[in-house]
C-alpha cells in the first residue's frame, strides 16, 4: 500500500493505494465522469443525518 498525496486535501484525511495507478489509461471522459459522480454522490452524502453517517447504514457505507 502507498500512500499518495492529493493536491487541494483540505480535508486533512490520508489517502493509501494499492498499486501505482496509470491515469493515462483512462480516457478523459470517462475520467469526467467518475469524477462528476464522485462529486455527486460526496454532495448527497454530505447532506445526510449525521446519525445516519454513523450507523453504518448508508447506502455508500
Amino acid at each position: 500500500m502507498k500512500e499518495i498525496k492529493v493536491n487541494g486535501n483540505d480535508t486533512g484525511l490520508r489517502v493509501f493505494i494499492n498499486g501505482v495507478p496509470d491515469l493515462t489509461q483512462v480516457p478523459k471522459e470517462i475520467g469526467k465522469t467518475v469524477i462528476n459522480t464522485l462529486e455527486a454522490e460526496i454532495a448527497e452524502w454530505m447532506e445526510l443525518k449525521p446519525e445516519e453517517t454513523t450507523t453504518g447504514k448508508s447506502q455508500y457505507l
